[in-house]
């Protein structure tokens, strides 16, 4: 195990705070998935080419992205976070809207976004937790992100969200 990865483990850390703290090593706002963090234990060659790659974002979008990243995917990874965090989210969301004048994105915007979320890995169907049943009720595309846990369509119309990988 390269150094980084013990930095990331240590004192006893949450999976979510693992892939959060890789995230930040890597330079990212947002947690690396967590197929990103179980393939980086597993191969110090990758762990290191992460590390390389860190200081040229191209670079290191293709290695979070990279198709090799699957072989180390779980389904519950997505369904990891909590009603807490979900709601956490939402409010923090919520917040920001309001804050921004509770604006929606222009309709060529929230197209352009959803045209990116379409082809981005982390989207995902959503976990069977009862929060994502109500949560989804009228939505035509019913994927969420795996990486915040949002509804992805409904992510994309607001205009003061963000994508937590950058995208958009």
């Amino acid at each position: 195990m390269i150094p980084i990865l013990e930095e990331v483990e240590k004192d006893g850390a949450s999976w979510q705070e693992m892939c959060l703290r890789l995230g930040r090593i890597l330079g990212l706002d947002s947690p690396v998935p967590g197929s990103v963090l179980r393939r980086a234990r597993a191969d110090d060659r990758f762990a290191a080419h992460l590390m390389i790659c860190r200081g040229t974002p191209d670079l290191l979008k293709e290695a979070l992205f990279d198709a090799g990243n699957r072989a180390f995917e779980r389904p519950q990874d997505s369904a990891e976070r909590s009603v807490t965090q979900l709601g956490r989210g939402l409010v923090s969301s919520l917040a920001s809207w309001v804050a921004d004048g509770a604006r929606f994105a222009p309709k060529d915007l929230h197209e352009q976004r959803l045209s990116t979320c379409r082809s981005c890995p982390h989207l995902v169907d959503p976990p069977t937790k009862l929060v994502y049943r109500v949560a989804l009720v009228g939505s035509s595309d019913q994927r969420v992100c795996h990486l915040c846990g949002c509804v992805a369509t409904r992510k994309a119309r607001v205009a003061s969200e963000k994508c937590p990988a950058g995208y958009w």
